[in-house]
């Protein structure tokens, strides 16, 4: 089951397609939009499908909606297109205090 046509018909993606008009422009979810019409993937925030479905979707963990690839004829795929989180380092101050508080 795809889901381009749920995505294509949510009130959200409706609202944007509004915002572009009013901007007289384009927007992520119009060109989203254009491509899934064409037959071509997208990838897409799962907060703009209806409610109903986003949920199933949702990243309790992280508390974000996950990003998806669709396309039509197609099931969607869960896309991490996130850069990676790179570690921070710790600093001189940080690394002496681990290295005081193993001490005590």
């Amino acid at each position: 089951m795809d889901l381009v046509d749920d995505y294509l018909g949510s009130p959200v993606v409706r609202q944007m397609h509004l915002y572009a008009e009013m901007a007289d422009g384009h927007n992520p979810v119009t060109r989203a939009c254009e491509a899934l019409r064409a037959g071509r993937p997208a990838v897409v925030d799962s907060g703009s499908l209806p409610r109903k479905i986003a949920r199933e979707f949702f990243d309790p963990d992280e508390m974000i909606h996950v990003r998806l690839r669709l396309q039509r004829g197609h099931a969607p795929e869960v896309v991490d297109d996130r850069p990676p989180v790179v570690p921070e380092e710790p600093t001189v101050d940080e690394a002496f205090l681990e290295e005081v508080a193993d001490h005590e």
